[in-house]
């Protein structure tokens, strides 16, 4: 056997996208498995309305902003700053 195939290109063409569709789900599946995590859905809406992603996940994790600041090692008024800036 001379280790060739011959097909045509409609076949190709639909063996390419299946092999995209089951490389979408591969990944879907992975992600299923260990989604990480999740970030629920009020806070999601607060910032898709425009509310600072930094306020409103110094929020998410129950941080003042000094408590912020001191985690992240800057200066106190840089949270504040940030936040007010997006």
């Amino acid at each position: 056997m001379a280790g060739t195939v011959t097909i045509t290109c409609e076949e190709y063409t639909r063996l390419r996208e299946a092999a995209e569709d089951l490389a979408d789900i591969e990944a879907y599946d992975r992600a299923m498995a260990d989604p990480g995590e999740a970030i629920p859905a009020e806070y999601v809406r607060r910032m898709v309305d425009g509310e600072s992603p930094l306020r409103v996940f110094r929020d998410l994790r129950g941080l003042t902003q000094a408590a912020l600041a001191e985690r992240s090692g800057v200066n106190r008024n840089r949270p504040i700053r940030t936040q007010a800036w997006v």
